[in-house]
């Protein structure tokens, strides 16, 4: 803002919601109390869940950069997100499943908005493309997942050959699951392949990489922009101060900032309420180092490419 002589200053508070829901809502709290109007971040749908609420009501501005869930896609609120909503990613998730050779799969979900929610997408475009599925629910706070993991192989048994195992959860939910699952003997020899909520997790191969080689690796979807000059330049300058290369939820949190940087300075207002307004119409006319960000009628990200 400096180098074109705008008046404009902007500067970031940092809060740590832990991916947990309660936290967020009281972490919404404490920003709005210090006067925020706008904030970025917020990657699970249960955490973008639990603020929608005080979000709409005192006019706040929410930006998630992971949110995914289909069941959030509303118009007219105070929630936006720079992310395509999971009714993509199942249908990326569906052909890759069923490119890779299988005609059936055995779905393990977080039994929760994200996980319930992909389930869905996956299953309508698996079954679309003329497979079968069945779907085993879990509670992401279950420490102990072996009942879980026995009723998946029966499922997995009674779909037969050329079944696939599909595991829809985070990071730490995911190690319990698998290592349920690899005490099973039905499930320790099916392929598994995983979603965004797990893809690329540094924490699995270190805990469990040796478990997830034996289940084929676990070949995952997740967004990601196509490449372009901006983002080339932004991975650089991410690496050099980081050490280690950002990833597209991280690209989406900048380009969230620009979003709202410029939606102030287009308006010359910083308000909730102004900015909500503004948002739509910047997001269509800004490129960034995600590429377009353009936004649908709910104010999601109005499409992308999975890998």
């Amino acid at each position: 803002a400096e180098s074109v002589g705008s008046p404009f200053r902007f500067k970031l508070l940092v809060e740590d919601t832990a991916t947990s829901p309660e936290q967020a809502r009281a972490k919404i709290q404490v920003l709005a109390a210090q006067g925020v109007q706008a904030i970025i971040g917020l990657e699970a749908s249960s955490e973008v869940s639990s603020v929608k609420q005080f979000a709409d009501a005192n006019k706040i501005v929410v930006i998630s950069v992971g949110s995914t869930a289909a069941s959030l896609a509303i118009p007219g609120d105070y929630i936006f997100r720079v992310v395509p909503n999971d009714n993509y990613q199942g249908r990326a998730l569906a052909r890759l499943v069923w490119s890779s050779g299988f005609k059936s799969a055995a779905v393990i979900y977080r039994n929760d908005a994200w996980g319930k929610g992909l389930y869905d997408s996956f299953t309508a475009r698996f079954q679309e493309l003329g497979g079968r599925v069945a779907g085993i629910p879990y509670d992401p706070n279950a420490q102990d997942l072996s009942g879980e993991a026995a009723r998946l192989a029966q499922q997995a048994a009674a779909l037969g050959p050329d079944t696939a195992v599909v595991l829809v959860s985070f990071e730490d939910d995911g190690i319990r699951v698998i290592q349920a699952a690899a005490q099973n003997p039905t499930l320790a020899h099916l392929k598994w392949f995983g979603t965004d909520g797990s893809s690329g997790s540094s924490k699995m191969a270190q805990q469990i990489g040796d478990i997830i080689v034996s289940l084929g690796g676990l070949p995952s979807t997740n967004w990601e922009p196509a490449s372009n000059p901006l983002q080339t330049a932004f991975k650089a300058r991410f690496k050099s101060i980081y050490g280690e290369d950002p990833d597209a939820y991280s690209m989406n949190a900048y380009d969230a900032a620009w979003l709202i940087a410029l939606a102030v300075m287009t308006t010359g207002q910083y308000n909730g309420e102004t900015i909500a307004k503004a948002l739509p119409t910047i997001a269509q006319h800004y490129y960034g180092v995600t590429g377009n960000t353009a936004l649908d009628q709910n104010g999601d990200r109005s499409a992308g490419d999975y890998a």
